[in-house]
């Protein structure tokens, strides 16, 4: 693709999985939205400032170099990464939607530090995460997933008093290491705002009545 290539009309960019070509000067300031395909390993620098109402962002699975909040349009609203940028300090502040594919590694800094992600997120999913959660999710929080590697002992505090819904991937999470105090998870670790929980198909605990709060609407075991 060569600059002029694409009209100036174009909203919408998905490149092909093989595709891997330096996209410097050729992106329209009309794009909303912006798929890489699995291939896609080119820096990406100033190219999104190319950019300015950029909504959507999706990277590929081959993607690993660093993001600068500099060059992300201060219009994003979904993000989604395969590979975690790691030294990507702060995100835009329109920033809602975040889907973290690939976070294998527990001693990741991204995650050891409050505060990494915007305030304005409202739903999270990380795939690979295999660390406590610490302090790490937004305060105004309503969604989160957890999927693949997670199995850490969630406690009091982790979880926003904001989430509306809770979902654990059909993979195998630890509910018996959860559970060893049931009155304690259910009233000091899921927050009375919590709507929608699904455990996933490996929950095998036996249910009381204070298991779950009272706030819940949709319960999936």
């Amino acid at each position: 693709i060569y600059n002029g290539d694409l009209p100036n009309t174009l909203t919408e960019l998905c490149t092909p999985g093989s595709f891997n070509h330096p996209l410097d000067g050729v992106l329209p300031s009309s794009l909303t939205k912006l798929v890489l395909g699995h291939n896609f390993n080119q820096k990406l620098g100033t190219t999104l400032t190319a950019t300015p109402i950029l909504k959507y962002l999706r990277l590929g699975d081959e993607y690993d170099h660093d993001l600068s909040d500099s060059w992300l349009p201060c219009t994003l609203e979904e993000l989604y990464c395969y590979s975690c940028p790691t030294r990507l300090s702060t995100l835009p502040n329109s920033v809602r939607i975040i889907e973290l594919l690939k976070t294998r590694h527990s001693f990741n800094p991204f995650f050891q530090m409050k505060g990494q992600f915007p305030e304005s997120l409202t739903k999270l999913t990380l795939e690979k995460f295999c660390s406590p959660l610490g302090k790490i999710l937004p305060p105004k929080l309503l969604q989160l997933e957890m999927g693949l590697s997670f199995n850490r002992k969630i406690t009091p505090g982790e979880l926003p008093l904001t989430l509306e819904r809770l979902t654990f991937r059909d993979k195998q999470y630890s509910w018996s290491n959860q559970f060893k105090s049931i009155n304690a998870f259910s009233r000091k670790v899921l927050p009375n705002s919590l709507k929608y929980l699904s455990t996933g198909n490996y929950f095998n605990e036996k249910l009381s009545v204070r298991l779950f709060p009272d706030s819940i609407s949709e319960l999936i075991l």
